[in-house]
């Protein structure tokens, strides 16, 4: 690779680099080959190559400034040179307004269908691996992405306020929680009209379609609904989801912090149009944290003691939804380890002006592949070193952000050697 001048570690570590960028943009190249109509005639000045390369920059980098991105991209060719010292410069990075032209290709269902073929392949690995034997523990999830148009389509859905908006596009995830394999299973865009129940089922038949036993469902709180608890019912999944302070609720607490803490477990019901839906409510004390407001971590934090009998018994208590009352609702607590996941999904989204709504499927599910790439990442890290998976125990080996450096070294250290000039059909003998 040309990296002479650089010491072993140094030069170990930037080869490592080069496969992790090998891997991820190999397989997102991959799904831009096959979805996106890109030219690949010889005489094309930008490939599918250009458009996934300009695609992970829009994530990882936030990079919607195309000249920006070329200084830095030839600055940084000239420092690496990965190729001979004399080659000339290959093609510049192509314009954003290229790259939009190319995403308006995408034909109606092709985001999904791009992500469910990356998916199915990281499950066979997997599958081989006997890492998905056994019931796997699920979290579903929501993400709402800031939308700030003029005119709102009935994709978009309206909530609290949030980065100077109260409108936002909504995707519903499914997600493994166990430590080192945090693979998203299933991704859907959910329009306004969208029932939660339904695409909650729809997952949960995605997973299993897999192949893939779910263990315990954990959910938050905007989950807490009949309709959703009538699913996991239906399909015969437990589930474990912190419970809105509804009057029922509320009084619950109020009862229970009036009883020194007797009868944490309540039978409690939920209803709506189609009837009523009982479940087991679970009262556990709050846990005490720390709360930044900002500061750093370093700096002196007010903390909050939930154990303060001053405060109402719905800040000091929390009740879990369940349908197993032997459950250890603290599990809960497992689902905040794939919240790192969630920064990676945002970071790594193409950035895009577009209003259609299967470009932003698109470049929300790039994000969403991006993250399984990790993950299978890691496994292949682990499976490398001496202990093998048996002795991993789920900490990643390599970074989110290590993965990220990486993937941009290499992409604004790519100079490549423009194609030839293509050449007159050979003359027919005779």
């Amino acid at each position: 690779m040309g990296f002479l001048a650089l010491n072993d570690p140094l030069r170990r570590d930037v080869l490592e680099g080069g496969r992790i960028y090998e891997y991820v943009s190999d397989s997102m190249a991959g799904v831009v080959r096959r979805h996106i109509a890109v030219s690949h005639a010889p005489n094309a000045i930008y490939t599918s190559d250009h458009l996934n390369n300009g695609l992970l920059l829009g994530g990882v980098f936030s990079a919607s400034s195309s000249g920006m991105v070329e200084s830095a991209r030839q600055a940084c060719a000239r420092m690496l040179r990965r190729e001979t010292p004399g080659a000339p410069p290959g093609p510049g990075m192509p314009c954003g307004e290229w790259q939009r032209m190319m995403l308006s290709r995408l034909e109606p269902g092709a985001a999904v269908a791009a992500f469910f073929e990356t998916l199915e392949e990281n499950v066979r690995v997997l599958r081989g691996l006997g890492m998905l034997d056994g019931k796997l523990d699920r979290a579903i999830d929501m993400h709402l992405i800031p939308r700030y148009d003029a005119e709102r389509g009935p994709e978009l859905v309206r909530s609290k306020h949030k980065s100077g908006t109260t409108w936002f596009e909504r995707y519903i995830t499914i997600q493994s929680v166990t430590p080192g394999l945090r693979l998203v299973l299933g991704a859907l865009p959910m329009p306004a009209l969208g029932e939660k129940a339904d695409f909650v089922r729809e997952l949960i038949h995605i997973c299993r379609g897999h192949g893939v036993r779910i263990g315990v469902v954990m959910a938050d709180r905007e989950f807490f609904a009949a309709g959703v608890l009538r699913v996991f019912e239906d399909e015969g999944l437990r589930y474990v989801i912190p419970c809105r302070n509804t009057g029922a609720v509320v009084y619950a607490l109020n009862d229970f912090a009036g009883h020194a803490g007797f009868f944490p477990v309540r039978d409690m019901t939920i209803s709506d149009g189609k009837g009523e839906v009982g479940y087991a409510g679970k009262i556990v004390r709050r846990r005490n944290r720390t709360r930044y407001g900002g500061l750093r971590e370093d700096d002196d934090a007010p903390s909050i003691d939930y154990g303060d009998p001053s405060l109402e018994p719905c800040r000091r208590y929390i009740m879990f939804a369940t349908n197993d009352p032997d459950l250890d609702v603290e599990m809960y607590a497992m689902r905040w380890g794939i919240e790192t996941g969630y920064r990676m999904i945002e970071n790594a989204r193409p950035k895009t002006r577009s209003t259609r709504p299967e470009i932003r499927t698109f470049c929300f599910l790039y994000g969403v592949m991006m993250f399984n790439a990790w993950v299978m990442i890691n496994v292949q890290r682990a499976l490398q070193d001496d202990g093998g998976l048996e002795k991993w125990d789920g900490t990643p080996l390599v970074t989110q952000n290590t993965m990220t450096f990486y993937v941009l070294l290499c992409i604004l250290g790519e100079n490549r050697v423009p194609k030839p000039p293509p050449q007159p059909p050979p003359e027919s003998p005779g």
